[in-house]
């Protein structure tokens, strides 16, 4: 849920999704569907209707078009990343970014993970993890904790307390609103 930007020499911004080009959402799972739902009434993802081909360097066409899965595809709108800006700006969300972790250990009696950023700060103890850029993170997770990496780090603050975030699936937003 990406996107990058650049800027042409006339001055015209110029975005680019990468990463994932939509989601799907299983037809079983409605909490989950009621939450998508949610953020296509706010206009904040949109159904894609488009179908799927490879592009062919030789002949310069796009051939073996079909369609991929059936069940309902959606982007963000305008982006991906529209998804994520969302959900930084939920009622009691405080987000920080450009901290960073320089240990992370878990505590196993207090069931969290306490953090300590890295210019040797205390950033605080946190139940889970928000992943950010797995890609990124995860050569150095086993440095740090001496452990495979569960997934990235984001530090996510909520009604004025941190809360980091473990986020294997998006069924834990439905957790999150719930709490």
């Amino acid at each position: 849920m990406s996107q990058r930007r650049e800027r042409c020499e006339d001055g015209k911004e110029l975005l680019f999704d990468h990463g994932a080009p939509y989601f799907a959402v299983n037809a079983s799972n409605l909490e989950v569907q009621s939450l998508v739902n949610d953020w296509e009434s706010r206009g904040i993802v949109g159904e894609w209707k488009e179908k799927f081909g490879s592009f062919d360097f030789s002949s310069k066409n796009f051939v073996h078009f079909e369609e991929e899965g059936s069940d309902k595809r959606y982007v963000g709108v305008p982006g991906m990343n529209s998804i994520c800006k969302a959900l930084c700006h939920e009622p009691g969300i405080e987000t920080k970014f450009g901290l960073g972790i320089g240990k992370l250990d878990w505590l196993d009696g207090d069931d969290s993970w306490s953090l300590t950023s890295l210019d040797g700060q205390n950033v605080g103890c946190f139940k889970g993890v928000v992943t950010s850029d797995k890609s990124t993170f995860s050569s150095r997770f086993r440095s740090v904790t001496g452990k495979p990496p569960p997934i990235a780090l984001v530090l996510v603050f909520r009604s004025g307390h941190a809360l980091l975030l473990r986020r294997f699936a998006i069924e834990d937003l439905v957790e999150l609103q719930r709490a």
